[in-house]
């Protein structure tokens, strides 16, 4: 169970309405009566809001419920199970579902995306414009950025960032399959609910190439740098312990495994970088060429290149794996690779 740290009354008192966390029918009510700040609200009497243009019954009870969730954090009180009971406090059915649709709620596949459904589908399925759709969206991110929603999704935040940070404040969608099952999410997709939270608050976790991370961009960025700067003076691919050794003392982390693994993870989603399975490291533009001449050192020649396709994604990690197209590239500008017939291609005697 998940216990929401407790806010003083006078704290909650002083937010603005339109960042409180109140549904917008309240907030545009009160905004013509000249309310301000939630602790105004407090003020008012229910019959004299009742008498607010385009405030019902309805409206009445969820202020009456915004107050009493209040009453439950100032106390400490309030707890949850799991964060889609924060969702469902926030959100309406359509903009829930709007949202489960986008980031892949109940997905089953790891796999952190904004776009598992497009707006256009769901508009299609919904008989709404893609437009609408993206607003009730926008909406739905807007509200839990509330003031409330953001104390309530606290915990949730605290707890993810223990799970990366003892995972050297990196950690990939893969390593998320333990938590399918935990309560955090009950059966909802970790990686999608990571993304969400990533997109409600960068400045705690952050989501950049396909990883995760509570590092500051800042050191990613100088890791991703050095990393670039260190492959593209070299020849050949080189290998992790080497680059890492020369970073050991620059950023968030002191035990120098865990500043060797999450620089391993940031190289391993880089766009531009890619690793073998021993985890020696290169640049597809340039240092790959020698892995690519090593694997045909080790292939009876002459090879067809979709041979040589085969063999370099098996000795790269899975994000490096490519296409024969970009193996054909490679052999092709080799000096060393020489094309003996249709498709295949034999390795010449170093000069």
């Amino acid at each position: 169970m998940f216990t929401v740290d407790p806010v003083p009354r006078e704290v909650i008192d002083s937010w603005p309405v339109e960042e409180a966390g109140l549904p917008t029918r309240v907030i545009n009510s009160v905004r013509g009566a000249n309310v301000c700040t939630v602790g105004q609200l407090r003020q008012w009497q229910e019959q004299d809001l009742l008498r607010l243009r385009s405030l019902g019954k309805v409206s009445l009870d969820q202020i009456a419920y915004f107050f009493k969730l209040c009453s439950r954090v100032e106390k400490a009180n309030q707890r949850f199970n799991t964060i889609q009971e924060v969702f469902d406090i926030f959100l309406d059915v359509h903009q829930a579902k709007v949202l489960a649709s986008r980031y892949g709620f109940h997905e089953p596949e790891l796999k952190a995306s904004r776009n598992w459904v497009t707006l256009q589908e769901i508009g299609n399925k919904e008989n709404k414009t893609r437009e609408r759709i993206r607003q009730v969206e926008e909406i739905g991110k807007e509200k839990l950025k509330s003031r409330m929603a953001t104390v309530c999704l606290q915990p949730f935040y605290m707890f993810f960032e223990e799970f990366i940070d003892q995972r050297a404040k990196a950690i990939g969608t893969q390593e998320l399959a333990g938590l399918r099952h935990h309560d955090v999410v009950r059966e909802l997709n970790p990686a999608s609910i990571l993304l969400a939270l990533s997109d409600l608050n960068t400045s705690r976790i952050l989501f950049r190439n396909e990883f995760f991370s509570t590092l500051s961009l800042s050191s990613i960025e100088l890791v991703e740098n050095h990393f670039l700067k260190c492959l593209s003076d070299s020849d050949s691919p080189l290998a992790l312990d080497i680059v890492s050794q020369s970073l050991k003392g620059f950023y968030e982390l002191n035990d120098p495994q865990m500043v060797r693994r999450a620089i391993g993870i940031i190289a391993d989603h880089h766009p531009l970088i890619g690793a073998s399975v021993d985890e020696r490291y290169f640049l597809y533009t340039t240092s790959v060429d020698p892995l690519v001449v090593e694997i045909m050192e080790h292939s009876e020649l002459p090879v067809h290149y979709r041979t040589v396709t085969s063999r370099f994604n098996d000795h790269v990690k899975s994000g490096s794996r490519k296409g024969a197209g970009f193996v054909l590239k490679v052999l092709n500008r080799i000096g060393r690779c020489r094309r003996v017939d249709r498709g295949i291609y034999t390795l010449t005697p170093e000069p």
